[in-house]
């Protein structure tokens, strides 16, 4: 039973030996030097041939563990040298130097032919080749992604510009390129220049320099553009009302100049000045109707009452005919004193009426009272009247005085009466 017992054991490990072979030979078809895999089998055979079942049986499996390690890191670092070897050829197609990468793949392919000596085996060094590669191959992919970020960032600077420039259609477009973007266009080169040097960051910091540039000077344009249609609007909404101006005209023709030599800001600026002069002289000529009408009805109200608004009348006149002409601001002025004019002759009037009616009811006061009133005094009153109705403020002021005057003598001579007088001139 004992003999029996240990053939049937010895088939089994033949057949797991059988199975090794196969599966070492299948390995060794992938490429992979596999020949310390054979030698630890190749041991495993002598045990077996010995009668050590247990050796044998663990040689088998350390050889078919082995093989599969080898064959393991094999594929491994073929493939990720096959990665390199491809992201090497896709660099090159950029115009990318390669020449440090080159160099750590021939090393790498070197390393998988080099061996090392593991636990007293002397196996191939495939994970020295794949650790070279690896590295390499991250590095390289980095430098691939920084190089597509900068040659993006080119990209849509470059069509960031071009849309720009066709959307620009107040400047001329080699105006735009010869000057406007001359500064981008130089920016965008040495961005070219940058990434064909492999100095992809700063490749990717020109463009993206060059893209807030382009952005700035479309804003400036279309800042431009809306004060000059502004302007323009402002201009036609003020022929409308009669508001009009050759100067600022032609400062709009100015900023048209500006905006289509390119200088935006200057156009904008100049723009801004036409819309706020048309509204100021929209604003002036409202206040020169207003300042008119008031100064005609003044003068209206004066000649009704009967004073002399010639001199009035001739301010009047000149605010009407400045204002006919858009001269709005003499046109104010002549109106203002228009209307100072015509209220300052009625105010004087009515001061020195207010000072004849008083003389005239003191003087009819101390009649009733039998107080005797001199020729003198009455032919003053009576000139100092027909001043009045002529419109000369100044004799007929200073002939009241002379009446005032004249009175109070007469009262001091009547001092006893006095304050009957003045009862009187009160009840009236």
């Amino acid at each position: 039973m004992k003999v029996f017992g240990r053939k049937k054991e010895r088939e089994a490990i033949r057949r797991e030996l059988q199975l090794a072979k196969t599966s070492i030979l299948e390995m060794k078809g992938s490429g992979a030097d596999i020949a310390s895999a054979a030698k630890i089998l190749k041991m495993a055979i002598t045990d077996l041939k010995e009668g050590r079942f247990e050796e044998a049986r663990t040689g088998i499996v350390k050889a078919r563990k082995h093989g599969s390690m080898l064959a393991k890191k094999y594929k491994g670092a073929r493939q990720i040298i096959g990665k390199l070897f491809s992201r090497i050829e896709k660099m090159k197609e950029h115009g990318m130097s390669t020449y440090e990468f080159e160099a750590l793949l021939a090393k790498a392919k070197k390393r998988m032919e080099e061996t090392i000596d593991e636990r007293g085996l002397v196996i191939p060094n495939y994970g020295g080749a794949q650790k070279i590669a690896s590295k390499a191959y991250k590095i390289a992919l980095k430098k691939m992604r920084e190089y597509e970020t900068a040659s993006n960032a080119i990209f849509v600077a470059n069509m960031i510009l071009e849309d720009t420039l066709k959307s620009m259609v107040y400047v001329d477009q080699d105006t735009l390129k010869r000057k406007v973007f001359a500064e981008v266009t130089g920016l965008l080169k040495q961005a070219d220049d940058n990434i064909r040097r492999g100095e992809l960051t700063e490749a990717y910091d020109v463009s993206v320099e060059a893209e807030r540039r382009v952005e700035t000077l479309k804003k400036s344009y279309i800042e431009a553009v809306e004060a000059y249609k502004s302007a323009e609007k402002a201009l036609m909404e003020g022929k409308e009302v009669g508001v009009r101006s050759s100067d600022l005209s032609k400062l709009h023709e100015v900023a048209g100049q500006a905006l289509a030599d390119g200088n935006f800001e200057s156009a904008r600026l100049k723009s801004i000045e036409v819309s706020g002069e048309v509204r100021a002289l929209d604003d002036r000529k409202g206040r020169a109707k207003e300042t008119i009408e008031k100064a005609e009805n003044a003068i209206e109200a004066a000649k009704n009452t009967g004073f002399d608004v010639s001199g009035s009348q001739d301010l009047l006149e000149d605010a009407r005919w400045a204002f006919e002409r858009g001269i709005f601001q003499r046109a104010i002025n002549c109106g203002e004193d228009a209307l100072k004019k015509a209220t300052k002759i009625s105010s004087i009037h009515l001061k020195v009426s207010q000072k004849l009616v008083k003389t005239k009811q003191r003087l009819n006061v101390m009649r009733e009272l039998g107080i005797e009133i001199s020729n003198e005094l009455d032919e003053v009153v009576e000139k100092a009247e027909k001043d009045l109705l002529l419109g000369d403020y100044v004799n007929s002021s200073e002939e009241l005085m002379i009446a005032r005057v004249l009175i109070g003598t007469i009262e001091r001579k009547h001092h006893d009466i006095i304050p009957e007088v003045e009862r009187h001139l009160e009840t009236a």
